[in-house]
Order: C-alpha cells, then sequence, then structure tokens
C-alpha cells in the first residue's frame, strides 16, 4: 500500500489538424502547479 502527497506541475498542449485552429480549445486548466494526493494498492512479485 502506498499513500502519497505532493506537487506537480504539467504542460499542456493540443495539435490540430489542417485548417483548425486553436481558438476554440483552453490549455490553461492543464497546465500549471498543483497538489496530487493519492492511495495505491499494488502486487509485486
Amino acid at each position: 500500500m502506498d499513500l502519497f502527497f505532493g506537487g506537480h506541475y504539467s504542460k499542456g498542449s493540443i495539435e490540430t489538424e489542417e485548417g483548425a485552429t486553436g481558438e476554440n480549445f483552453d490549455v490553461e486548466k492543464f497546465e500549471g502547479f498543483r497538489i496530487r494526493i493519492g492511495f495505491s494498492i499494488g502486487f509485486a512479485f
């Protein structure tokens, strides 16, 4: 079992196809510093 807490920085980007514009996409919600909290259960050999 693992309990984790810490910081995370992410940088988001979106690729568009030919003829599409990036004006419709809001990548700001994917960028920046965030807090991560979690719990993991695993099994290893």
